[in-house]
């Protein structure tokens, strides 16, 4: 077994000693073994451990003290003590804490517990003692670092030749570099800058940052050099001109530079037309794809209404031209055949029950309360709520209430009528309530219940009842919202103008 860790075990009782070296043997330390405090201290400043077990009851010299001595010496000052005794005194942990102890295991230990702090402090002492060495390596590779770019600042400070190397590498950049002061002046630019203004180098160094910046004044040049000075960089987007008058999109990346005592700023400027191009398209086909599911919802309530009427016109006069002959029938036969009087029973209340499904289905598709407004269609919502599912359910409206427009109404009824579905299937609450707020240019609706509300940082799959509902309001140019926590309920906030 590899080699865990040397450990110093200190207890004055030799059965102890033993039975703790054992343990920590079978576990893969290395273990010396000192049965005095006198004899603990020379073993460790002969060679430092990487953790010290110290019992604290022992005569001569008890573990407080070794303790102390061993913080005392320079060698083994950093050795991680753990001190392990029968005494529980509050008192005593909290002495041996401030004499510098790691940990405190209370005899008769548990073997796991023993074993888990040992390898905790032993592993900490491991990588305190990495990092001791790796900071010494770090500070010899610093000296080194430090006497090279003495060397090479001692070479720079001869020639010119890094101001012409650094004039190279910015050349070979994509974007256009720019070197100005504080005031937005320029005294170096690349072959890209040149390029991407039509100007030369120096014409552009005669210039400052309003003579290619349409939107840049003397007050922005100073609060962005501020910012950039402080924070160390800055990146945003503005606007060039060239020397044709066109103007182009740009995003820049300043930097703060110190050189010779003067604050400058180094702007990479690059052009971002392609981008802004494509956030534009990208843009238009988000209107395009709003406007078509606009036009889908409309079709939509449009072949709702129109299904809606068929069921209820064509073929609920049909079936209710059914149940009239099979009436007609059963009243006619009388009891001349009471098997014939029976069947005609039985189909005259099938054709009776299909009435209402269609009339069910026809209202679902298309509620005629709609056409009586959103009081009434809210009103006749909550009451098919409550007679379904025995919730309580309220409805507050403003008085007097201002008509919507066709689409809104529609909207509005379809996130109720949704919201309501959850409530019954998941929210487990006992009250809704419903609330509408008007004012000169909009309307609110919130729906809140009691329920047992969800956690919204939790994926619950695909959500479409949630996406449908945020979806027909902000179609319509609203806002929507949901504010829920477990065991608080669950509140809907919509908002739409008019």
């Amino acid at each position: 077994m590899a080699n865990k860790g040397s450990i110093l075990a200190v207890d004055d009782t030799e059965t102890s000693l033993k039975v703790l070296s054992d343990l920590l043997k079978e576990a893969g330390y290395s273990v010396r073994s000192a049965i005095s405090g006198e004899l603990a201290l020379r073993s460790a400043a002969h060679q430092a451990p990487d953790l010290v077990l110290l019992d604290i009851r022992m005569p001569d010299m008890d573990g407080f003290e070794v303790c102390r001595q061993l913080r005392a010496r320079p060698e083994t000052r950093d050795v991680p003590v753990i001190f392990f005794s029968a005494l529980t005194e509050t008192d005593d942990k909290i002495r041996g804490f401030e004499l510098g102890a790691v940990d405190y295991v209370t005899k008769p230990y548990r073997r796991e517990e023993l074993l888990a702090r040992v390898a905790t402090h032993v592993n900490l002492r491991r990588i305190q003692l990495q990092v001791t060495a790796q900071n010494e390596e770090l500070r010899h590779y610093r000296a080194e670092l430090e006497e090279l770019v003495a060397q090479r600042t001692a070479e720079l400070q001869k020639s010119n030749r890094h101001l012409v190397l650094a004039s190279f590498a910015l050349d070979q950049v994509r974007e256009a570099a720019y070197l100005m002061d504080g005031k937005g002046r320029f005294f170096y630019v690349n072959q890209e800058a040149c390029r991407a203004h039509g100007y030369g180098a120096e014409e552009l160094c005669s210039m400052d940052v309003t003579a290619i910046d349409p939107d840049f004044s003397p007050e922005m040049i100073a609060s962005a050099t501020a910012q950039i000075l402080a924070k160390g960089s800055l990146t945003f987007e503005t606007r060039h001109r060239r020397r044709d008058g066109t103007i182009f999109p740009v995003e820049i990346t300043a930097s703060a530079i110190r050189f010779e005592d003067r604050d400058l700023t180094l702007s990479l400027a690059r052009d971002i037309s392609e981008r802004k191009e494509a956030e534009r398209r990208l843009h238009e086909s988000y209107s395009q794809l709003q406007e078509l599911s606009s036009h889908r919802e409309t079709d939509r309530e449009q072949e709702r209404k129109r299904i809606a009427h068929e069921l209820h016109d064509e073929l609920g006069q049909h079936l209710t031209a059914l149940h009239l002959g099979l009436s007609t029938i059963l009243y006619r036969m009388g009891n001349e055949n009471a098997w014939l009087t029976e069947r005609l029973e039985v189909l005259t209340s099938n054709a009776y029950e299909t009435i209402q499904v269609v009339r069910n289905v026809a209202a679902s598709l298309r509620p005629p309360v709609l056409d009586m407004g959103m009081g009434e269609a809210l009103d006749s919502l909550a009451e098919q709520f409550r007679t379904t599912t025995g919730l309580v359910c309220n409805v507050t409206l403003p008085t007097p209430f201002r008509s919507l427009t066709k689409e809104a109404l529609i909207a509005m009824y379809r996130v109720v009528q949704e919201a309501l579905t959850n409530v019954a299937r998941h929210a487990q609450a006992t009250t809704v309530d419903i609330a509408i707020v008007q004012d000169n240019s909009r309307c609110w609706l919130e729906i809140s219940d009691d329920g047992q509300g969800f956690d919204p940082s939790v994926n619950r799959g695909k959500s479409f009842g949630l996406l449908g509902m945020q979806e027909r309001i902000e179609l319509l140019g609203g806002e929507f919202s949901i504010t829920t926590t477990p065991g608080k309920g669950v509140r809907i906030q919509v908002r739409i103008p008019g």
